[in-house]
């Protein structure tokens, strides 16, 4: 979920909750505050963390990287192909790889229900939170997971 070290705990543990919030049992996620070796750029391997995602994470499948501050494009450009070389180098070939940030937020819909992995960039937890907001993250999210839902 996130990958650089300056995201507090406090906001950590907002967005596991926030993540709960969304409602699937089935629903599998990863929380961690250090995903990447980015010098040898790959995915940690700590704690089965590669392991278990080879598990979850079907092949060849659709993937999401939602930025943390919307309008710093060459940031979550360079975040986004870190994250994507991390995980081809680890093994993983998405069939699609496709970052959502105020380039693209009108398109959040079908970007959000065409993933089958979604990435949640880190950073500035409160900036990643209002983005969330502004693209109704949690109702989007809620809509595909529980499309019968009122």
């Amino acid at each position: 979920m996130a990958f650089k070290e300056n995201i507090n705990s406090q906001g950590m543990l907002e967005i596991a909750n926030y993540l709960k919030e969304l409602g699937k049992k089935s629903m599998k996620y990863f929380l961690t505050s250090n995903p990447l070796l980015a010098k040898e750029q790959i995915l940690n391997p700590s704690n089965e963390f590669v392991n278990n995602l080879q598990k979850d994470i079907p092949e060849r499948a659709n993937a999401l990287f939602i930025c943390s501050d919307p309008n710093s494009y060459d940031l979550t450009d360079k975040f986004a192909e870190e994250m994507k070389t991390c995980f081809f180098n680890s093994g993983f070939k998405f069939k699609n790889f496709k970052v959502l940030d105020n380039r693209n937020a009108k398109e959040k819909s079908e970007l959000i229900s065409e993933a089958e992995v979604v990435i949640l960039a880190g950073g500035h937890v409160p900036t990643q939170n209002i983005f969330f907001q502004q693209i109704n993250l949690k109702n989007e999210a809620n809509s595909i997971i529980n499309p019968n839902r009122n």
